[in-house]
């Protein structure tokens, strides 16, 4: 099953195994890394407040991300960009953290997007992610 197939079952299909990909849903959002304290892109589950059940979006991951009315923002296969990391500016804060003056450092953000849109997909905490990650199925 290509990507493509795959993000016509996303919109239909509970976070279950699809043909060899687990999916996750929840809160798009960031983590701070806690050794470089950089920001990190995350799938929160909905209502969870344990960070032990978020999930990386890393490479490879096919991502889903929609606003509240349910517009999508972006969808397709993560390829980082390790280019360019300048810091993000961001109005929101983060919880928890106080707004630096410099910005934040990310560790990486998608190929063709700029900085600052990529992080703001997940700084708000207002957006909703699905990712399909390859792999088996858990029990």
């Amino acid at each position: 099953m290509n990507h493509t197939q795959s993000a016509a079952n996303l919109t239909h299909t509970s976070p279950t195994s699809i043909d060899h990909l687990r999916v996750f849903e929840g809160t798009a959002t960031v983590f701070i890394e806690r050794e470089s304290h950089r920001l990190v892109w995350v799938a929160q589950p909905h209502g969870e407040p344990d960070v032990s059940h978020a999930k990386l979006i890393k490479q490879g991951d096919f991502l889903v991300v929609k606003d509240q009315t349910g517009k999508t923002l972006f969808e397709g296969d993560i390829d980082p960009s390790y280019s360019l990391l300048s810091p993000v500016y961001t109005l929101t804060a983060i919880p928890g953290h106080p707004i630096p003056d410099r910005g934040f450092e990310v560790s990486w953000h998608q190929k063709g997007w700029e900085p600052n849109a990529w992080a703001n997909l997940f700084i708000s905490g207002s957006n909703t992610v699905r990712v399909a990650r390859p792999g088996r199925s858990t029990p």
